[in-house]
């Protein structure tokens, strides 16, 4: 390597603060830094999309119904320009996994798809050839004017990327 080139990589790699770049958990770059102006405004719900309910049982019916408007679409997600995919599967494993929140998150399913924030990457753990990793996509979310982090899965295909679950977390907590 030439003595001016290793010179200069040194005096750049000084300038370098590491608490300025976060990491994901596997190393890579990508979780974290957009806080500023920059930090993608959250998609905000009031909560009542879905209508009046008075059991689960209603809320779940509800929540795949509204759900049915967006399986079979592609929404670009901006920040990998990745085209996700919802799927029927994708929703009712949701919905049968979600709690009352997850459930009136639904309507907000493509705004979270697009904004989402790429956080993770990993093979599937289960071991499926069909899926060539598992994503972990991170959104924020307001619902009922409380702060929430959609928390999105996506599994990659060697045909294309699936929308496959979604929690959420309260922030602050």
């Amino acid at each position: 390597m030439p003595k001016h080139l290793h010179i200069y990589f040194h005096t750049y790699d000084a300038s370098w603060e590491e608490s300025k770049h976060p990491r994901a958990a596997n190393g890579q770059f990508g979780a974290g830094g957009a806080t500023g102006p920059t930090a993608a405004a959250p998609t905000t719900l009031k909560g009542n999309e879905l209508g009046d309910f008075t059991s689960m049982k209603e809320l779940r019916q509800k929540a795949i119904a509204y759900g049915k408007q967006f399986a079979g679409k592609k929404f670009k997600n901006v920040a990998t320009g990745n085209q996700i995919e919802v799927t029927n599967g994708g929703i009712r494993h949701t919905v049968a996994t979600g709690h009352d929140e997850v459930l009136r998150s639904i309507p907000a399913l493509p705004d979270l798809l697009t904004k989402a924030r790429l956080i993770d990457s990993q093979p599937d753990k289960r071991g499926d050839p069909n899926v060539k990793a598992v994503e972990t996509y991170s959104a924020p979310l307001k619902l009922d004017g409380k702060s929430y982090r959609a928390v999105i899965t996506v599994k990659v295909f060697y045909d294309g990327h699936r929308y496959y679950n979604q929690g959420l977390v309260r922030e602050g907590e």
